[in-house]
C-alpha cells in the first residue's frame, strides 16, 4: 500500500525549515534517519563551536602570563565540557521532531529512503508517493583514500563530537 502525500521531504535538518504557511493543507512526508536537525545541530556547526570555545577558554588561561596574570587549568572535567553540549542539543533535536510530528498533515518517517521510481519513495518497506520531492539530506563524511588509513583509529564529524574520553591531541 503507498501513502500519498503532495510534498515529500528527506532530511530534517535544512529540510525541516521547508514547511511553512505555504505549504497550509498540504499533505506532507518527513523522512530522517538520524537526529533531527541535520549535520549542523547534531555533529557540525553548534557543538563544534561549544567544544571549541572550552578550548579556547584553556588556551586563553595558558597564555595567560602574556597579561600580566598567573593563572593554570588544574584540571579539565571531559564529562562535564561535553554534557555542557549535549545537553543544550540533544532536547533542541527532541523538540524538533515532536512540534513536526504535531503538525497537522505531516507524518514524519524514521530511516532510510530509496527512490522506487520518479515520484515514489521506499521507507522501512512502506512506499511513499508525492508529485513534488525535496532531497535535503545534507552531509556525510567522506573518508579520503589514504594508504594505512583503516590500520589506525579515526574520527569523523559523526564520531569526534561524541568522544566519552577527553583526546590527549587533537
Amino acid at each position: 500500500m503507498a501513502h500519498t502525500f503532495d510534498l515529500i521531504i528527506v532530511g530534517a535538518g535544512s529540510g525541516n525549515m521547508i514547511p511553512g504557511p505555504d505549504h497550509a493543507g498540504w499533505k506532507i512526508a518527513i523522512i530522517e534517519k538520524d537526529a533531527f536537525g541535520g549535520t549542523c545541530l547534531n555533529r557540525g556547526c553548534i557543538p563544534s563551536k561549544m567544544l571549541i570555545h572550552a578550548a579556547d577558554v584553556a588556551e586563553t588561561i595558558h597564555s595567560a602570563a602574556t597579561f600580566g596574570l598567573t593563572a593554570r587549568v588544574e584540571q579539565v572535567d571531559w564529562q562535564r565540557v561535553i554534557s555542557r553540549a549535549w545537553q543544550r542539543i540533544d532536547p533542541i533535536a527532541a523538540a524538533g521532531a515532536q512540534w513536526r510530528q504535531s503538525q497537522p498533515d505531516t507524518t514524519v518517517f524514521s530511516g532510510e529512503a530509496r527512490f522506487i521510481d520518479a515520484q515514489t519513495l521506499e521507507v522501512n518497506g512502506e512506499h511513499l508517493t508525492a508529485p513534488k520531492i525535496v532531497l535535503a539530506a545534507g552531509s556525510r563524511p567522506a573518508i579520503p583514500a589514504i594508504p594505512g588509513l583503516a590500520q589506525v583509529p579515526y574520527h569523523t564529524s559523526d564520531s569526534i563530537m561524541r568522544l566519552p574520553h577527553q583526546p590527549q591531541r587533537l
